[in-house]
């Protein structure tokens, strides 16, 4: 092996080294129950810190212990959370998962604000999903 491939090897070895400790240090030192994490992320949603509550969230939707339920919470949350810091398309897009989940779901978490109501049934609408009263 030339000295040169010898010493790319090193670089590509140190910097994948680093990689993953920088990883490791990210990384939670033990892992919360998806319970545990939707409670942060509601906290954290009703202390308006919409940006913290999507990451915290996202977790639940993303955790295979998660149940249908705490992912539906947790998706209703986001989009709302979308929708406070701006972000129409995101909380759409969040609706729309969520809808995937429970087509006839019904808001919980929306307080009566139009905003959201509008948001929802927006996505109800392009989907064919309205429920009628």
């Amino acid at each position: 092996m030339s000295a040169s491939m010898s010493a790319s090897i090193r670089s590509f070895a140190l910097v994948a080294l680093g990689a993953l400790a920088l990883l490791l240090a990210m990384a939670p030192a033990h892992a919360e129950s998806p319970d545990q994490q939707v409670e942060q992320g509601l906290s954290e949603f009703q202390n308006l810190d919409f940006a913290q509550a999507i990451v915290t969230l996202e977790a639940v939707v993303r955790a295979s212990e998660a149940t249908p339920s705490q992912r539906i919470l947790a998706l209703e949350l986001i989009a709302i959370s979308h929708l406070s810091l701006g972000h129409s398309k995101r909380a759409e897009a969040a609706f729309e998962r969520l809808l995937n989940l429970r087509p006839d779901y019904e808001l919980r978490n929306h307080e009566g604000s139009p905003k959201v109501t509008a948001a929802f049934e927006t996505v109800r609408r392009r989907r064919g999903t309205e429920i009628t009263p």
